[in-house]
């Protein structure tokens, strides 16, 4: 059985993000576009994703690229996003700012075909996390107790 050997170590995906993040938040158009493609394909590897994901600036860089009017830009931000946002750690920090869902949302009707395919990925992860917080919150509501002290009812019975 062939074993996959990990592309890129925890260190070394840390010192590559950090290397990233500043191009991401200031570069030119083109600078903006190969640090995202960049951070889209490292991020496809755990390490790398989690090196995203805790960078300080980093992942905050790439959600504001999604805004960005470059195509190149927010085409290859969203992918990235997309590739983050495949475990809970991803998308809880990608929905913490609160308006990058709305960005992929309006995106997943772009003229280019290709940033409205990986939106609607991004998006679908994305509301993997939200469906399961609601389905979580639905839950404990369903099994607290009363105000009347008893239980709700919600479990099943059996004799």
């Amino acid at each position: 059985q062939e074993v996959r050997q990990r592309a890129i170590d925890k260190d070394r995906a840390a010192h590559i993000v950090a290397a990233i993040a500043p191009v991401l938040g200031g570069g030119d158009g083109m600078g903006r576009v190969y640090g995202c493609l960049a951070i889209g394909n490292l991020a496809v590897e755990p390490h790398a994703r989690n090196a995203v994901i805790d960078h300080p600036d980093a992942l905050t860089h790439l959600c504001r690229c999604v805004g960005m009017d470059h195509v190149l830009a927010r085409r290859y931000s969203v992918g990235a996003i997309r590739n983050i946002a495949v475990n809970k750690k991803g998308r809880d920090a990608v929905l913490a700012d609160g308006v990058t869902m709305q960005a992929l949302r309006s995106l997943c009707d772009s003229a280019d075909h290709a940033t409205a395919a990986y939106a609607k990925a991004a998006r679908d992860n994305l509301e993997i996390a939200r469906s399961r917080w609601r389905f979580a919150t639905h839950e404990a509501a369903l099994d607290a107790p009363s105000e009347t002290g008893s239980d709700s009812g919600s479990g099943s019975a059996s004799s």
